[in-house]
């Protein structure tokens, strides 16, 4: 192999071809410069080796190979004696198989059959720089916190600026900030294409990785997080609900990575009203005596679930004698329950028109 190919070549690549031949390049390990890589492959292969003295130097290609290889010595040997298991936990994403066991999992959400496609996304920088933040986080807390597959849905047009850029800080602003500002997800797939091509039958979702840390009740107006009681460090995401959050607020970029796109074409289905998010009112008229809540029910929670008020959102409440009020913009196929104050359930609700008015007495 002549010079120029072995130039052409990264660090990691020199170093597998070494490992081909393990006989003619003992030694290899002890080269960690690509130029020195280099000139050691060529003094094994030819006699002459006046020729690789005088390889010539670019010093901005050189030095970029030669850091990105740092780097990623840098990275592995912060935790070159964890198990397995731990060192997963610090990858740029999860493994393939619990990406396909999410995406499938909504594939076979009903109304979603031959609707859903997945086009991954491989951003080796904004990775390492996600991977990074984990290493840095972990380092200065001496713990990491859960990270979650997340989705954030999206319009056509935002796309490729998401996919090149990351998400903007500001993107909320467009749909509200109800929680404060900063880069709204969800795990509620029918919440993320609430946000996406409304009146549209073909929807954009984001998939990502998140890291969540440290969670704290979101609220209007919220800017950073603040800190927690009696500890140097901020909340790491804010959610709509502590006990089982549908939304999650990150402050900063490089908190995620972002993992593809699924697109759905809802005009393949034959058995789901289209996605025309939105469009649908809630209004409760309570007659009865008592104040009422109202709970929005995730798509993964059954009406028969005995913690369902845990797993669901409040909505609101709604005092006796109040006629009419508007509990939720909501779309067709969303789950709602009314309880009492001690948390018996007096109403099941599912919206299927545009505007559902019940009455409790």
């Amino acid at each position: 192999m002549d010079r120029e190919s072995l130039l052409s070549n990264k660090v990691w690549e020199l170093k597998k071809l070494c490992r081909e031949d393990k006989d003619l390049y003992r030694g290899y390990s002890n080269h960690t410069r690509k130029l020195d890589l280099v000139k050691f492959i060529l003094s094994k292969e030819v006699e002459d080796i006046v020729d690789v003295v005088d390889i010539e130097e670019n010093p901005i290609e050189v030095q970029y190979e030669e850091s990105e290889y740092d780097m990623g010595n840098m990275l592995y040997s912060m935790f070159t004696e964890s198990s397995d298991k731990v060192n997963e936990l610090f990858l740029v994403k999860p493994s393939q198989e619990k990406i396909e066991q999410k995406i499938s999992t909504i594939k076979n959400k009903k109304g979603f059959k031959d609707v859903v496609t997945f086009e991954p996304h491989n951003d080796e920088g904004m990775g390492n720089m996600y991977r990074m933040y984990k290493h840095n986080y972990f380092k200065k807390n001496e713990l990491l916190g859960p990270e979650i597959i997340l989705f954030h849905g999206t319009d056509r047009e935002n796309l490729q600026d998401i996919l090149e850029d990351g998400f903007s800080l500001t993107v909320s602003v467009k749909h509200g900030s109800m929680f404060g500002n900063g880069i709204y997800f969800t795990n509620d797939i029918d919440k993320a294409l609430s946000y996406s091509e409304r009146g549209n039958n073909t929807k954009y979702v984001v998939m990502c990785v998140v890291h969540i840390g440290d969670i704290i009740l979101g609220k209007l107006g919220m800017g950073l997080h603040p800190k927690i009681k009696n500890k140097d460090k901020r909340y790491d995401t804010s959610v709509d609900n502590l006990h089982n959050p549908i939304q999650f607020i990150k402050k900063n970029n490089y908190t995620y990575n972002i993992l593809g796109v699924l697109k759905f074409d809802f005009k393949k289905a034959s058995n789901r009203v289209p996605q025309n998010a939105l469009n649908s009112r809630l209004n409760i008229s309570n007659k009865s005596d008592r104040p009422v809540n109202v709970y929005y029910v995730s798509y993964n929670v059954d009406f028969a679930d005995p913690d369902i008020i845990k797993k669901s959102k409040l909505m609101g409440k709604v005092l006796p004698y109040i006629h009419d009020k508007c509990m939720a913009v909501t779309t067709i196929g969303h789950k709602f329950i009314v309880t009492n104050k001690d948390g018996t359930i007096q109403q099941y609700i599912t919206i299927a028109q545009k505007k559902e008015h019940w009455i409790i007495n």
